[in-house]
């Protein structure tokens, strides 16, 4: 299995508490290897995230954070206009080409059960599964132009196809998408990536990515 988070310095310590959940649920995987985007880690706290990680025989990739303003061919006003998480957009350039699926995840998630059952998933002609978000759906439809049978993901948790991604030329598209609203999207990757997968989009059960909004409403599942 392969998984992908984002890390600063400063949010070292919560990515340490959510790389122990992932290792102790998941000990019936035979590999487990961590490609983490370094967003100016501290050697220390690099030290420490690979001795946790070998703790459970698993492996983790330090990866650094490329210039946005490179990697979309587009000049950003500030480093951070796409916010942190922009690296997600970009995983079939930052990953070898070997990984040919990766669990994308935010460094503050909790994994409470082993991740097998979505490892596994047979997700056919998808590039990318998630959970939809549950609030403000037709607002969120209409102004990213999605049908109302396409899913808008919550960012959180994304498991993608590496190798349908590369094909269908995603990050080109989203390019194209950054430059033709001058690098202002609402939400940044969450927006774009379910965009520019729009009728390729697996729906997940919220089970995978239950945030708070999730308790606060009552849902239909």
């Amino acid at each position: 299995m392969n998984i992908f988070n984002f890390c600063s310095d400063s949010f070292a310590s919560v990515a340490a508490v959510s790389l122990v959940p992932i290792m102790e649920n998941n000990k019936a995987f035979d590999r487990i290897e961590i490609y983490t985007v370094d967003d100016g880690i501290s050697d220390q706290n690099k030290s420490e995230l690979e001795k946790l990680v070998r703790t459970y025989n698993r492996v983790i990739h330090f990866i650094k954070a490329p210039d946005p303003s490179i990697i979309f061919e587009y000049s950003f006003k500030t480093r951070y206009q796409m916010g942190h998480s922009y690296s997600r957009m970009c995983i079939g350039t930052i990953l070898p080409d070997h990984v040919e699926k990766v669990l994308c995840l935010d460094s503050d998630t909790l994994i409470l059960d082993s991740l097998s059952e979505l490892w596994n998933i047979d997700m056919g002609q998808h590039i990318m599964a998630g959970v939809s978000e549950c609030i403000n759906l037709k607002s969120y439809g209409r102004r990213f132009q999605l049908d109302i049978d396409n899913i808008y993901c919550n960012a959180g948790i994304l498991l993608v196809d590496l190798k349908k991604w590369r094909e269908e030329n995603i990050e080109d598209k989203l390019k194209q998408e950054i430059d033709k609203y001058n690098g202002n999207i609402f939400f940044f990757e969450q927006t774009l990536m379910s965009r520019m997968c729009k009728g390729r989009v697996l729906r997940l059960h919220p089970k995978y990515n239950c945030y708070t909004a999730f308790l606060l409403l009552i849902i239909k599942i």
